[in-house]
Parts: structure tokens; sequence; C-alpha cells
């Protein structure tokens, strides 16, 4: 499987380094734009050029897997003597390790722009004040979310694969699939945080008496799955939606190896 991988990012390297190269390009002019613009101008520009080339790293992964499904690629990938769930493995791995690309130039690109600006941006002055503890939290909250939604495009282009014939329909219909499967896990997502409000107090040791300006990721300020405190310095995760992202990823992984090993056809 690791000569697999080798070839998957060797297949596709040059599209992420141009990705990587245009992020880098138009960074470094924005820091130098330091001092002649102001600062939440240049705040603002790079954090655009973090959403485009993380969308950017999402659409090429996703047309990679497209191309393996209904490409020329695919006859010649599945007939590999590996199993179909390590070709799932492989796809998925290296999706990641070019998502983790993108954030290890994020965090230099945002580390080098504090050190040069005189006003903080708001995630640095927050994060400053959090625990390492906290900051996992966040990053395993993001974490399953980011591998669920990779999981559940990958399920949906399987899916109209097996399903529908027609090549010319497959991406519109697997986009009504990909969406109606995101609304009800959302949905679900949102009744647990509801009902199930117990969650792990990261970080304890001051007085707790609720949140009065805290900031999270979720859905809307009464259906978080996790928070931090900015007075407090506290954090908190939900348990139960916790639990739930989990197994929501492993259902979508293990419904999507079972696809391709039992029900595909190339």
């Amino acid at each position: 499987m690791l000569k697999l991988i080798k070839y998957e990012i060797k297949g596709n390297y040059d599209k992420f380094i141009f990705i990587f190269a245009i992020m880098t390009i138009l960074n470094l002019f924005f820091l130098s734009r330091i001092g002649s613009w102001r600062d939440y101008e240049v705040q603002k520009c790079m954090d655009f050029v973090y959403f485009g080339s993380v969308i950017a790293v999402l659409i090429f992964s996703i047309k990679s897997y497209s191309e393996a499904m209904y490409g020329q690629e695919g006859y010649l990938t599945f007939t590999i003597p590996l199993k179909s769930v390590d070709i799932l493995n492989v796809k998925f791995i290296v999706t990641l390790f070019w998502f983790c690309i993108s954030v290890i130039l994020i965090y230099v690109f945002e580390k080098i722009k504090n050190n040069l600006l005189l006003e903080k941006d708001w995630l640095c002055n927050v994060t400053k004040d959090m625990s390492l503890s906290v900051k996992l939290s966040f990053i395993f909250v993001i974490f399953i979310v980011l591998c669920t939604l990779l999981i559940l495009i990958y399920l949906s282009i399987t899916t109209t694969k097996i399903a529908i014939k027609n090549r010319n329909i497959n991406k519109f219909v697997g986009f009504i699939i990909f969406l109606g499967l995101l609304i009800l896990i959302g949905a679900v997502d949102i009744y647990i945080l509801q009902k199930f409000n117990k969650s792990i107090i990261i970080n304890n040791g001051l007085d707790f008496n609720g949140y009065t300006n805290s900031i999270g990721l979720g859905y809307k300020e009464e259906a978080l799955k996790v928070s931090y405190d900015l007075h407090t310095h506290m954090g908190k995760l939900n348990i139960a939606s916790a639990i739930y992202s989990v197994l929501v990823f492993i259902g979508l992984y293990t419904s999507t190896a079972y696809l391709i090993r039992n029900k595909l056809d190339l």
C-alpha cells in the first residue's frame, strides 16, 4: 500500500504544488503590503487566500477519486493486487496529506503575519490563552468533520457509480445524495447537542458558572460541539456529539468500503 501511496502522490503532486505555489506568492505579496495597507485588509486578503487554497485542494482531491471511479485510472487502479479497502485508504490518506501541507503553510504564514502586524487578529488573541487540551479538542472536532466530509463525498460518488450508468447525470445525483446525507447527519447532530448536553470540562480548576462570552464550533449558540469561554479560559466538549461524529465516520467509511468491495463493477 505504501507504494500505491507514493504513486498517488507522484501522479497528482504537480497540481497541488501549483496550488501551494500560488498560495505562497499571494501571501508573500500581502505580507509585503504590511505598513502600506491597513492591518485588517492584509488579514482579510490572506484569509481569502487560505480559504481558496483549502477549497482548491478539496476540489482536486474529489476529482482524483472521481477519476478513479469513472476514468481509465479506475480500470488500472482496481486491477492492482490489493484489497479494495486499501485503495480507498490510499485516496483518503493522500487527501489528508495534502490538507496537512495546507495547514502547515497556513500556520507558517499566520506566525509570520502576527509577528509583523501591530494589531494581532482575533484568532491569535484567543488562542494565546488556550491550554493545549482545549486546542487539541478543537483540532479533534475539525479533523473528524473533515474526515466525515471526505468519506461522505467518496460514498456519494461510489453510490452513483453503482446505481446509475448514465455518466451525464451521475454528478448531479451524487451531489443530491451528498446534500441529503449531509443535512440528515447535521439534523441528528443538532438534536443530540440540544438533548444531550453532558460535556467534558477542559482545563478545569476555575470557577465555572456558564459561558458569558465564548467561541465554538457547531451549528448555533445552543448547539456547539466544542466551545471555549473567553473569560474563564475553559473549554467544553460535548460527549454525545463527539461519540456520534466518530460513529458516523466509521459508518460512512464501512459503507463505502463495502460498496467498493462487493458492488462496484468497473
